[in-house]
């Protein structure tokens, strides 16, 4: 059986009044025909100067460090914040339907583990790996007792979880928004 929703009846507004009336039909003018110089500084404002007082993206203002930094440090850093900020910030688990196919409930559970990864997994391993190593003086470097071969494994390790993650993360970015 269908059940047809009806429309409210819409709810009439008052008549506005002769002075908003003008003020509507300036407005609009002002938009339409306001001159070049006027558009010019607005677009300034609105490109250079806003986006300094108010950035749009603060996950990622957030993780850009503001000295120079290598560009295969930064992206895995952006990528994991942008998966962090979705999670987080957007609730894709609680918005999007994620049990609608197989593969939805595929790529959720992907992207919990990815999430795991970057929130505390990456740093937890980062710690095992420079624990792996001892600090030594330069003297004492080649008579070091220091474990090269599990420090090797770690970062390979390392370096292989971060390839899988980013690759998904970039196969996968269309379904990244709420």
């Amino acid at each position: 059986m269908l059940i047809k929703k009806f429309a409210e009846p819409a709810v009439e507004q008052p008549p506005k009044g002769w002075l908003a009336q003008k003020w509507s039909d300036l407005d609009m003018w002002w938009y339409v025909w306001r001159p070049d110089w006027v558009r010019t500084v607005e677009r300034f404002y609105w490109h250079h100067i806003r986006p300094i007082f108010a950035p749009q993206n603060r996950w990622a203002t957030r993780v850009v460090p503001r000295t120079w930094s290598d560009k295969t440090s930064l992206i895995p850093e952006l990528l994991y914040a942008a998966i962090i900020d979705f999670v987080e910030q957007e609730k894709c688990f609680e918005v999007t339907d994620w049990n609608d196919t197989e593969e939805t409930r595929r790529l959720a559970a992907e992207l919990r583990e990815i999430y795991t990864w970057a929130k505390t997994g990456r740093a937890e391993f980062s710690e095992r790996i420079r624990k792996s190593v001892v600090e030594v003086s330069m003297e004492d470097w080649l008579k070091s007792d220091v474990n090269w071969d599990e420090y090797n494994r770690l970062t390979d390790e390392m370096e292989q979880w971060d390839t899988r993650c980013l690759e998904w993360i970039v196969r996968w970015r269309g379904i990244l928004w709420t």
